[in-house]
């Protein structure tokens, strides 16, 4: 027998607050952006992102994690012809409970690739 259930908003039993998820993790932050323009399309929890140099960004997160130790997620668009592959750093003032580095490198050269979509996602506790 299947089941459908619709509703609305799910509260603590108190009915005003949120609901804490168990066993499971939800992402902390994201967002779409330009690494051609610095132009943010779409995001959740994300401040900013700074253009550091040819395919190095700065994300700038709403909310500060408890450590510097959460994982990260980069993906930059592939660029037909040559491909395109994401990297962390911790340089240029990323590394910290606010703000991580992403880098796009070009898979036949090594050299540096701004995509016109770099999406990247956050997961970890929050302070």
């Amino acid at each position: 027998m299947t089941s459908q259930l619709n509703v609305d908003t799910i509260a603590n039993k108190a009915g005003s607050g949120t609901v804490a998820l168990t066993k499971q993790f939800a992402l902390r932050q994201w967002a779409v952006f330009g690494m051609d323009d610095e132009t943010i399309d779409d995001s959740f929890a994300t401040s900013s992102v700074t253009d550091i140099g040819a395919g190095e960004y700065n994300v700038t997160i709403t909310n500060a994690f408890e450590s510097t130790k959460y994982c990260i997620g980069f993906l930059p668009l592939y660029v037909a012809g040559h491909g395109t592959l994401g990297m962390q750093y911790n340089h240029s003032g990323a590394g910290t409970s606010t703000v991580y580095g992403v880098y796009a490198a070009r898979l036949d050269t090594g050299g540096t690739a701004d995509t016109t979509q770099a999406n990247v996602n956050t997961v970890g506790d929050l302070a």
